[in-house]
């Protein structure tokens, strides 16, 4: 509904817009006499699109500076960094598997589960 409403409501302010651009200055004069001048119906939208695009620079800037050089010691992992984790593996192993490890699994396989048994079915 929300989704329903947001449409009709922009296309509603799009129309009054295109109405006050185009239609003759004097036709509007006489009945809104407060109606902001014309040059704001090119600059609110021309001000809005350079913020938007200056904004998503900005953001995709900050997060590469952000971001570690790539000969920075901070990205290097050795395998005494990844211990915990082999170590925790190493115990799960013990208990009963409910979830398989994840992997790919061949074509024919894959052909077979999808199609072969779906027909069965």
């Amino acid at each position: 509904m929300y989704a329903f409403t947001g449409w009709v409501a922009s296309a509603a302010v799009f129309t009054c817009w295109l109405a006050w651009t185009w239609a003759p200055g004097a036709y509007f004069a006489a009945k809104l006499p407060l109606l902001p001048d014309r040059y704001w119906a090119l600059a609110v939208p021309a001000w809005c699109t350079t913020a938007f695009a200056c904004t998503s620079l900005l953001y995709i800037a900050v997060n590469l500076m952000a971001t570690a050089p790539l000969d920075s010691f901070n990205v290097i992992t050795s395998a005494d960094g990844r211990e915990g984790i082999i170590s925790v593996r190493r115990r799960s192993r013990r208990r009963r598997r409910i979830v398989p490890d994840f992997r790919d699994i061949d074509i024919v396989t894959a052909n077979r589960l999808m199609y072969v048994a779906g027909a069965a079915d």
